[in-house]
């Protein structure tokens, strides 16, 4: 998607079922490289909207994107680094947002 496919352009990494053989996937890999992950970049922001809004259900849904993330490692559509990454570049860039947010530098 649009938010991770510079990254995956600039990486070209290779899906795991596509450098080995060997490896079995639950579903068939896309083409597009491996890193960062879309899905596991997805969950994380999806964990992030709706914990603004729902705060009290912030430890369940962050478990969920953990395991949406982990489950693309399970099935070998993606190396761990590739959904560990996404889950600290996001909750850096949220922590960075909610610091803009808490200064008023944008409202």
């Amino acid at each position: 998607g649009v938010i991770v496919d510079p990254a995956k352009d600039a990486w070209g990494r290779k899906r795991p079922a596509i450098a080995d053989t060997s490896v079995k996937v639950c579903v068939k890999p896309s083409a597009s490289p491996s890193y960062p992950s879309g899905h596991a970049t997805v969950g994380y922001l999806t964990a992030i909207v709706l914990s603004d809004m729902l705060p009290r259900s912030r430890p369940a849904l962050f478990a969920d994107a953990a395991r949406f993330a982990e489950s693309r490692v399970i099935c070998g559509i993606h190396y761990r680094r590739a959904v560990n990454v996404d889950r600290r570049r996001i909750m850096s860039g949220h922590g960075v947002c909610r610091w803009i947010r808490i200064v008023q530098i944008v409202p």
